[in-house]
Parts: C-alpha cells; structure tokens; sequence
C-alpha cells in the first residue's frame, strides 16, 4: 500500500491501476437510460450485505437497494427523470456509476 498526503494533511491510499481497473470494469447497468427499471450486473455474485445507493445530483439518497447473485433488478417507476449517480457496495470495493432515467 502506498499513502501519499495531500495539502491539508490527509492520508490517500493509492490503488494499483489494475486493482482499479477491474474493479470498475466488474459493474454495469442496463439498459442506460432506464426506464421503469435497470440491471446491475457483476461477472462474479455480489458479496453478502453487498448493497446500491441510489443518489440524485444534489447528493440526497433517494434509496437503497440489496444486491445478490450475477443480477438485481431495481425498480425506478417512481423516480422523476434526470440524472442520478449509482453508488455499488461490494465488500471493500466501491463503484459509482451514472444513470439516466428517462420517462
């Protein structure tokens, strides 16, 4: 592990770039721009208690959502359209993706 500080004195852990790499490259969502509902997909299944945060662009979670197995469906009916970012849980990894909702 390597720790850099930044200015205010705070301690960041710097990832290798292939650990990064692959732990994006695992989560995906479909379809993009979602509907009435999206897919969140990982190669392998998610960890227990894995979960995904669903937040709008103020930073306000709307909710949250368990994931389990390869696949978890998760219902945005009651959302207004526009642009919410996707925060994935997965044990010690953490993957935020852009999602549009559209009506």
């Amino acid at each position: 592990a390597k720790y850099t500080y930044d200015t205010a004195g705070c301690a960041m852990y710097t990832l290798p770039a292939t650990s990064l790499k692959k732990i994006t490259q695992d989560i995906i969502l479909f379809p993009n721009p979602a509907g009435n509902e999206f897919t969140i997909q990982t190669s392998d299944d998610f960890l227990p208690r894995s979960k995904a945060e669903l937040y709008d662009l103020t930073g306000r979670l709307i909710n949250t959502y368990p994931l389990s197995g390869h696949n978890t469906v998760v219902s945005v009916a009651g959302l207004s359209p526009g642009i919410y970012h996707c925060r994935v849980i997965n044990g010690d990894d953490v993957v935020i993706r852009k999602l549009a909702v559209m009506k």
